[in-house]
C-alpha cells in the first residue's frame, strides 16, 4: 500500500489500515506527513522542540479520533487542520495569561555567571535592512484579518492546494478567492506604504 507522495490519496484500503490503526502503514504515514507538520508550523513561527511538541500534540489528537476519520479530506489536510487549531488555542491561551517575565530568568539565559554572553549577539549594522524589511512584512501580515493571513500562508507558504485550503478554512473556493484577493492587495498597499515611508 502506497503512502508516498505529496498527498495521502484515499480508498478504502488507506482508511480501512487507519481505522485498524495497522502499525507499518502508521509508521509510514507519520514519516511521510511529519516533515511537513514540522514545516508547516515553521511558516507560523513555531520552531525547534516548540514545533515538536505541537507537531506531535497534533498526532495524538489525529490518532484519538482516527476511528472518526471519514475521508473527506485527505490525510495530510485533516492533520494540517489540527495543527492549526492547536497552535490557534495555544495562542490564545497565551494572550490571556501573559505576564512579564522575571528578569532574573532573562539574565540567566541570555549570560553566563561570569557575566558573558552565552552567544554573542550578530552585529546590529548588518542585520538592520534584513530586520527592516521582515519586520514590514510581519506587521503587513498582522494587519490582515485572520481568514485573509491562513489562507495568504495556506497557500503562499505552505503551497497547498486550493481544494485543500478549503477544507481546512471551511470556505468555499469563492470565498477563498475573495479572501486571497483582499490578502494580497491590503500587503501590497501595506508593504508600498512601509517603502515609501521607510526610503526605500
Amino acid at each position: 500500500m502506497d503512502v508516498g507522495g505529496p498527498l495521502i490519496q484515499l480508498d478504502e484500503a488507506v482508511l480501512k489500515s487507519l481505522r485498524d490503526r495497522d502499525p507499518h502503514f502508521l509508521a509510514e504515514l507519520f514519516c511521510n506527513l511529519n516533515p511537513y507538520l514540522l514545516k508547516m508550523a515553521g511558516s507560523r513561527r513555531v520552531f525547534g522542540e516548540h514545533a515538536e511538541e505541537i507537531v506531535c500534540q497534533t498526532w495524538a489528537t489525529f490518532f484519538e479520533n482516527i476511528e472518526s476519520f471519514e475521508g473527506r479530506s485527505e490525510v495530510k489536510t485533516f492533520l494540517g487542520g489540527i495543527l492549526i487549531n492547536k497552535i490557534r488555542e495555544e495562542r490564545r491561551s497565551q494572550a490571556r495569561t501573559t505576564s512579564e517575565e522575571d528578569p532574573e530568568t532573562v539574565m540567566s539565559h541570555s549570560f553566563t555567571p561570569e557575566g558573558w554572553w552565552k552567544r554573542e549577539p550578530p552585529d546590529p549594522s548588518r542585520l538592520l535592512s534584513r530586520k527592516q524589511t521582515g519586520t514590514a512584512i510581519k506587521n503587513c501580515l498582522e494587519g490582515l484579518s485572520s481568514n485573509q493571513k491562513e489562507a495568504f500562508i495556506l497557500k503562499e507558504v505552505d503551497d497547498l492546494e486550493s481544494a485543500s485550503i478549503c477544507n481546512i478554512l471551511g470556505v468555499s473556493v469563492t470565498n477563498l478567492g475573495v479572501l486571497l484577493f483582499r490578502a494580497k492587495e491590503k500587503l501590497r498597499r501595506c508593504l508600498e506604504g512601509n517603502i515609501n515611508l521607510e526610503g526605500y
